[in-house]
């Protein structure tokens, strides 16, 4: 694990695409842990409108939404106000200016091929400077 690595923000294609492999919040996280550590995970409050706008349009809605309190209850939710938002685009920003793909553009592709047992690294790492 990286000695700066502070913390790890879920992007929601990391948990949708868990989700839909029939992987537990714990699954997802458990192994998250085995590729990077004891280390905090959670989640913005943006992901959380995205998964529930994601039940509202699920055939089976009492599944997912099951699904999303699991994952309420085992990650901080992280609340985005004004200063984050300006953060966010700035860190944007930067990750373009040294090659590294755009955080909007990072999608399940972080997550190994279907048949595979475990994941690859998350799409969001948070680093002290």
């Amino acid at each position: 694990m990286d000695p700066a690595l502070v913390g790890l923000i879920l992007d929601s294609s990391v948990i949708i695409t868990g989700e839909r492999r029939g992987y537990s919040v714990r699954k997802i996280l458990e192994q998250l842990q085995a590729t990077h550590g004891d280390i905090e995970m959670g989640v913005s409050v943006v992901t959380i409108v995205e998964l529930t706008h994601g039940i509202q349009r699920a055939a089976d809605e009492q599944r997912r939404q099951a699904f999303v309190d699991e994952l309420i209850r085992d990650v901080h939710v992280h609340p985005v106000n004004l200063e984050i938002a300006r953060l966010a685009g700035r860190v944007e920003v930067s990750r373009l200016a040294v090659g590294s793909p755009s955080l909007s553009k990072i999608s399940s592709s972080v997550l190994p091929p279907y048949n595979s047992g475990s994941m690859s690294q998350p799409p969001m790492c948070v680093t002290s400077t």
